[in-house]
């Protein structure tokens, strides 16, 4: 597989987002495989900040090893980035800015050639030192082979909301970039480094795009959050189309607000959901407890970073997910999705949707702070799969049929009643978030009462396994690893290099957290020699619930990493295989 990974970096406010966004795109456009990574500081202006973008004519998801070229704006990026370069590999430093460019540039110590640009200067001539990094894209599509008019063209669309002159200039700046490196830099040229056109229709989503397009997919017409890295982009997303289908997006004073708002809706048979991470869910707790005593739809989209208190809220992590599996007091159903790819982003969430009204509780779609930041390509997004299912739900034929007769919380053997909303005639019925009865009326004082309801409520997520994969299994060996999430891409990519070296393995991951697949886990966990967790967090939260679950305690270890950055394949097949 013919594969690029790039990188730019600079302070914030320098344009570097803007840049590898356009990069990633004209990638994708010349019929790349792309795939994106970015670091950025908890702050607006003036940190340091990195965007990466790795491009291939095979799909990838997951970082590179190695990078190809670096685009450093500043000394900072120079110094943390230039060692990943690869032996041959291309550090590109700003002559007005760094100590390396000022030296005159030569080999790095990784066998990296550094070569000077005159980044700011060059953009200056042209009308502001902001373009430096446009200038930059210009010389990156001339080194790598990325065909100038693909370049050109993305720049001017994402200029199009602010005029032709901007437009102008900014397409000047890819072609004086472009002058520059066939002027000057010819000699480290990678003729065709990057694959040419060869597939049409693509998308470029990261996994916020594919979570907001699934539920709009699922008929989602309400959507209520609090901005909140790494999820504001759902709400960005949501404000901006929701209301082209009859829906609307409401900014909330706080996270409570935003879930009694999801459930509100629930309630009155609208599909709503909300979007957040750590310090969000850990105040939407008590309300979860509420959708689940009042047997509430409500879906909630978790994307972790790292805690506690605010955290890194910049990084990545997976250390909320026994969060999720026990969140808020008492004991209620819920429901864990664990997506792992950008297609199931979108397949989740709308099943989401689903689950939550046909089982009446809280489904959580787990996500991580990569997963739904980076953007990938997709050929296409499995719409076909999307069915509407509102589960138990009366029809207005149905409730005047029943009338007066209706039991909110009946007692069936399969723990759902059938769920009617306010305003259908010729029923009434109550609901409440104390203990009940399966009329809703308030009973604390009946102990078969409260055994009965616990009960029922229990045992609503039985059948789960008949609407919702437990886990996906793939590869044969006797090393099983199991993770989730976006861990998921770089261990399809190690395991590919240890089958071509002999040593395959069996990759299992867990599509759905809870209630826990341990009937499809424990057969894979019985016939595996070693059992290897890979996950974000520094207690082995997914290797302690295989544990407690499942057994084989003197099978399971854990690779783990929770330094805020994602796995690299490298790193994964190192852990499962070491030299």
């Amino acid at each position: 597989m013919r594969d690029v990974a790039w990188l730019i970096g600079g302070k914030t406010g320098e344009g570097v987002d803007s840049a590898g966004e356009i990069f990633a795109r004209a990638a994708a456009r010349a019929g790349a495989d792309v795939h994106t990574f970015r670091l950025f500081p908890p702050i607006i202006k003036g940190g340091p900040t990195s965007y990466e973008v790795r491009a291939a004519d095979g799909p990838v998801h997951a970082r590179a090893d190695a990078l190809d070229c670096v685009i450093a704006l500043d000394e900072e990026t120079a110094v943390r980035h230039g060692p990943a370069l690869r032996p041959g590999g291309l550090l590109l430093t700003d002559s007005a800015r760094t100590a390396a460019a000022r030296s005159g540039g030569g080999s790095a110590t990784n066998g990296a050639t550094v070569c000077p640009v005159p980044f700011t200067a060059m953009a200056r001539d042209l009308g502001g030192p902001i373009m430096k990094n446009i200038v930059a894209l210009g010389i990156s599509a001339r080194l790598l082979g990325l065909d100038a008019a693909v370049m050109r063209e993305t720049v001017r669309r994402r200029f199009e909301d602010k005029g032709a002159r901007v437009q102008d200039q900014n397409t000047a700046a890819v072609d004086a970039g472009w002058r520059h490196a066939d002027a000057h830099l010819a000699g480290h040229a990678r003729a065709a480094a990057l694959p040419r056109a060869r597939a049409a229709g693509r998308w470029l989503l990261s996994g916020n795009d594919a979570i907001a397009l699934g539920a709009l997919a699922a008929g989602c017409r309400l959507y209520a959050s609090y901005p909140i890295t790494p999820a504001s982009d759902i709400l960005e997303w949501m404000a901006a189309h929701l209301p082209a289908v009859g829906g609307a997006a409401i900014q909330t004073e706080d996270e409570i607000a935003a879930l009694g708002v999801v459930i509100g809706a629930g309630y009155a048979g609208v599909r709503a959901m909300t979007a957040t991470s750590g310090p969000g869910l850990s105040l939407m707790t008590e309300t979860m407890g509420l959708a689940g005593m009042a047997e509430i739809p409500a879906v909630i989209v978790a994307a972790q970073r790292p805690g506690p208190s605010a955290g890194m809220p910049t990084k990545h992590e997976q250390s909320d997910l026994l969060h999720m599996v026990y969140a808020s007091h008492g004991e209620f159903p819920r429901i864990v999705l664990t997506p792992g790819t950008l297609e199931e982003c979108f397949a989740d969430t709308a099943l989401a949707f689903n689950l939550a009204e046909r089982f009446q509780c809280p489904v959580l779609v787990a996500v991580d702070q990569d997963l739904v930041l980076a953007r990938s390509t997709a050929a296409r997004l499995p719409l076909d799969g999307v069915r509407i299912d509102r589960g138990e739900r009366l029809s207005d034929a149905d409730a005047v049929r029943i009338g007066e007769g209706y039991e909110r919380y009946a007692l069936t053997a399969s723990g759902i009643s059938a769920r009617a909303v306010p305003g259908q005639p010729g029923i009434r019925f109550l609901s409440s978030g104390d203990a009940h009865d399966h009329r809703g009326v308030i009973d604390v004082e009946d102990p078969d009462v409260r055994r009965a309801m616990v009960d029922k409520r229990l045992r609503k997520t039985r059948e789960v396994w008949r609407h919702a994969a437990g886990t996906a299994v793939e590869g044969d060996g006797d090393v099983l690893v199991i993770s989730l999430g976006s861990p998921c891409g770089p261990i399809r990519e190690a395991a590919a290099r240890l089958s071509q070296k002999g040593r395959p393995v069996r990759f299992l991951q867990i599509r759905c957290l809870w209630p826990f697949p341990a009937h499809e886990i424990g057969p894979e966990v019985e016939r595996a020699r070693r059992v290897v967790v890979v996950e974000h967090n520094a207690t082995g939260q997914v290797a302690s619930l295989v544990r407690s679950h499942v057994g084989g305690h003197e099978k399971v270890t854990g690779l783990r990493r929770y330094d805020g950055l994602p796995f690299r394949p490298a790193d994964i097949e190192a852990g499962l295989w070491p030299s």
